[in-house]
């Protein structure tokens, strides 16, 4: 998980989990009416509804899929950490509510690591950082310096993904490998489901109230990671003052 936080997608893991639950309830619905019918003289009794699964005998898939529609549900979220795989490091610390975001990434762009600030309000997104603009635009690192600056919309959509728990949902839950679920543990005190998915890395998942992520850790000998995900934070974003709008930005 650490290495690359899930390599399948989360949503054909729901979709191949739903499509099996429908194909068992129509099985079921055809053994009642056959049932029934052999027996014309018995009185109709009410069916009674399937027991939903013990929180002990749910599987590794069906908890990250409720993990994935749980995270995309999620009103406000912060997300503290990094992973790393051989040379390349992400590092985050992001405030979001799907709408606006702000915090701080470091990310790997053309072979180098690269911190900045971010700041996202609504659709404007604001990138602050002498680095970026010397490894993307060395024309304009003079100019642009360590100022607030309006982002295009080409780099707006390359960081579109660490904005929203959706985001986050579509990335981190998907699996590098086979998901198998180990045994409980805690976070903070609150129990977890721990789910593998082969590379060493495991998830860390909240097994009462709602089944959200709380931590994603370990690795591999080629990578490690560590992050955390914190929900109902407050998200108070503010314009940065006089920042720079640049020639093709979302401002011209």
């Amino acid at each position: 998980m650490a290495r690359r936080p899930y390599a399948r997608s989360a949503t054909a893991i729901a979709l191949s989990s739903a499509l099996a639950l429908t194909m068992a309830a129509c099985n079921d619905d055809k053994a009642k009416t056959a049932a029934q019918s052999s027996a014309p003289n018995a009185a109709a009794t009410p069916a009674t509804p399937a027991a939903a699964p013990s929180p002990d005998s749910k599987t590794a898939n069906q908890i990250l899929q409720e993990a994935g529609a749980a995270l995309r549900a999620e009103r406000s979220l912060k997300i503290t950490g990094g992973m790393a795989q051989a040379d390349e490091t992400i590092m985050v610390d992001l405030t979001m509510d799907g709408a606006n975001a702000q915090g701080s990434l470091t990310v790997p762009i053309k072979g180098k690591q690269v911190s900045m600030e971010i700041i996202k309000l609504d659709q404007k997104v604001y990138v602050k950082s002498a680095d970026i603009w010397k490894t993307l635009a060395p024309s304009m690192a003079s100019r642009f310096g360590n100022r607030w600056v309006l982002s295009q919309e080409s780099l707006k959509a390359s960081f579109k993904d660490f904005f929203t728990p959706a985001g986050w949902a579509n990335n981190v839950l998907k699996p590098d490998g086979t998901v198998t679920r180990e045994a409980d543990s805690q976070v903070d005190g609150r129990r977890a489901y721990v789910l593998n998915d082969g590379t060493g890395g495991k998830l860390y998942i909240a097994a009462d109230g709602k089944p959200v992520p709380l931590r994603l850790t370990g690795g591999d000998n080629k990578s490690s990671g560590d992050m955390t995900f914190t929900y109902d934070v407050p998200v108070n974003v503010q314009p940065p003052s006089n920042p720079i709008v640049p020639p093709g930005s979302e401002g011209t």
